[in-house]
């Protein structure tokens, strides 16, 4: 009864809101995997009131297909349902769940992310949120097949503060990589201006790790000498 309730629920809110496609809440249903992975970036990248709730129910185990039968889903995708979730997150209404979200996806985005990244982009009024966003997305489009498109995603890298993107801006900048020499040469660009602020604050750490030192060994010099100037004698331990 839980299960049929969910379902008459999801259907209802469906034609309350006129949001996800009745076709793709089909597709759930469907015995191939692929087919349910399909359907399942179609309703994340919808964004529509009701996508998360019908995800969260599908992962749920609480979503039935048409003769209403409880919908079984296997680890991929349960996985690929974790990775919707997450990108719909980047439409709450609290910024910190939806900075928590750019930082979730950040690790593994890709080409499937990129029309939810740019729908979030132009919505986003939070700065730090929106800095983020913009660097998810260049990241998600790297290998896009539109030279400009890639030409943009570098060029938005080179202000990135993650290290991690040196490296990847390293190798667009090979030949073997990338075909257009204007990204990469772009690449290039933005990887030397990466790594010349990493470098930078890497000497500023070195100079206060070296402030640091020095104050340990001024303190044991200071009490080197004042133990010496009191006993006449060099007394480590006093020291």
């Amino acid at each position: 009864m839980r299960h049929i309730f969910v379902t008459i629920l999801v259907a209802l809110s469906s034609f309350a809101h006129a949001a996800v496609d009745t076709r793709l809440l089909n597709q759930l249903a469907a015995e191939d995997s692929d087919e349910k992975i399909i359907a399942i970036q179609k309703i994340a990248q919808s964004a529509e009131p009701d996508a998360k709730s019908i995800l969260q129910s599908l992962a749920d185990g609480n979503l039935n297909d048409p003769d209403g039968q409880p919908i079984t889903i296997n680890n991929r995708v349960r996985r690929e349902i974790d990775g919707a979730l997450a990108v719909l997150k980047l439409f709450d209404p609290s910024a910190v769940v939806r900075l928590n979200s750019v930082k979730e996806i950040s690790t593994n985005a890709d080409a499937s992310m990129a029309p939810m990244l740019r729908k979030a982009i132009a919505q986003e009024s939070d700065v730090k949120v929106k800095a983020l966003l913009v660097e998810v997305y260049a990241l998600a489009t790297l290998k896009d097949p539109d030279k400009d498109i890639r030409l943009a995603a570098v060029t938005a890298l080179a202000t990135s503060a993650d290290p991690n993107n040196k490296s990847v801006l390293f190798e667009m900048s090979k030949p073997e990589n990338e075909a257009e020499t204007a990204v990469r040469m772009a690449a290039f660009r933005s990887y030397l201006q990466v790594k010349q602020r990493q470098t930078v604050v890497e000497n500023v750490g070195r100079v206060f790790s070296g402030l640091s030192l020095a104050s340990i060994l001024l303190l044991a010099a200071m009490g080197l000498a004042i133990t010496y100037g009191v006993m006449g004698v060099i007394n480590m331990a006093h020291g």
